[in-house]
């Protein structure tokens, strides 16, 4: 007679790991800067120092930043700028439109001033 078994199995089972071996180290990428796209007006200029060719960032002003780092921490100052600026003037607009209506209720136009001729200057003696 055979016997059954309760869901047991008389197979071993052995469990598989990722791991390639235990002397080989895993390389961790280290993560990628994002590239550097330029503001309009900005350009990349090679230029010939002693005997190699080396990238400058050229402003729309003129100035020259050797490195990336420091070119994108002054493209960074610009946007940060313009992202300012903008969102101020959007504010303003959205401002000046929520409260128009209000504004021109409220407040009368300035009394017209008639001009008057001016008079001359007395000489003193």
């Amino acid at each position: 007679m055979k016997e059954e078994s309760d869901g047991e199995s008389s197979v071993d089972e052995f469990g598989v790991s990722a791991s390639e071996g235990e002397g080989t180290a895993i390389k961790e990428e280290k993560p990628r800067e994002a590239p550097m796209i330029l503001p309009v007006g900005w350009r990349i200029e090679m230029v010939r120092r002693r005997k190699r060719e080396c990238r400058e960032i050229v402003d729309p002003t003129g100035k020259r930043y050797s490195s990336m780092k420091e070119a994108r921490r002054a493209i960074d100052m610009v946007r940060r700028s313009d992202n300012t600026r903008l969102s101020l003037s959007s504010m303003a607009n959205r401002l000046r439109s929520k409260y128009a209506t209000t504004l021109k209720k409220t407040i009368a136009p300035p009394p017209r001033v008639e001009a008057t001729p001016m008079a001359e200057p007395v000489a003193t003696a």
